[in-house]
């Protein structure tokens, strides 16, 4: 996506400050995963007249992953952060309403869990919190 960020001129900051936290999973899901909030976060901030800027980080406790994705994009209202992973939702034109609900699904498949946090005119941020891979 270095390419896409870019052509319009987004600034991509990465914190991957716990590498050990390694997670089991099936590795194109999760690339479907994180290739999916990378597209949404860019079509959040496109429009921005401001810095454009996405961020990933993440962090771990004993049990989890946790990767954020935040975007400085205009935000979602509470009505429409109820309705994001619901299947068929959209609030693009040409949008499916797929995406958020097959991340959503592929999280949940994998024991994890999503969440969101947004307002309008602050950004929003996905959490994606993964079990942490364990050597018995």
């Amino acid at each position: 996506m270095q390419t896409s960020l870019e052509q319009r001129n987004i600034s991509l900051k990465s914190d991957f400050t716990y590498p050990e936290g390694q997670v089991t999973g099936d590795e194109k899901l999760l690339y479907q995963v994180f290739l999916n909030l990378l597209k949404n976060a860019i079509e959040a901030v496109v429009n921005n007249k401001s810095q454009k800027e996405i961020r990933i980080t993440t962090r771990c406790d004993e049990n989890f992953a946790e990767i954020i994705f935040a975007d400085n994009g205009p935000g979602m209202d509470p009505v429409i952060q109820d309705k994001i992973f619901n299947t068929f939702f959209t609030t693009k034109s040409g949008g499916t309403g797929l995406g958020l609900a097959i991340v959503k699904q592929i999280i949940q498949n994998h024991d994890g869990e999503i969440t969101v946090e947004s307002s309008p005119n602050e950004g929003t941020k996905f959490y994606l919190k993964l079990p942490r891979f364990k050597n018995s």
